[in-house]
């Protein structure tokens, strides 16, 4: 464990992909609790407020993540949604991507 936060010390932003049960009410308290870090961590991904999900966007059972379900690989619109939530560029489609630090 020592060594895992070790390495993401100079971590900008990090991808959580764990599975939810509810994904709708997954949020930044779920994510500290889930890896047991605190919002005091150093980390410098934490200080800073990034942290991503992949369940901004739901399939039609709303326990399903688009990210998954979505017939058609639609590279772009992952990398735009990334960028939205990165940059917080709200011309960029929101699609895939949500930060539950914010």
């Amino acid at each position: 464990s020592a060594a895992f936060f070790k390495a993401l010390e100079g971590v900008d932003a990090i991808v959580d992909e764990v599975s939810a049960p509810d994904p709708t009410i997954y949020d930044f308290a779920s994510f500290l609790s889930t890896y047991g870090l605190t919002k005091s961590s150093g980390l410098k991904f934490i200080k800073n407020k990034m942290v991503f999900r992949i369940d901004f966007t739901m399939g039609e059972a709303m326990q399903s993540l688009d990210w998954y379900e979505s017939r058609i690989a639609k590279p772009e619109w992952a990398l735009e949604g990334l960028a939205r939530v990165m940059y917080e560029h709200t011309s960029m489609r929101a699609k895939y991507f949500r930060n539950v630090a914010k």
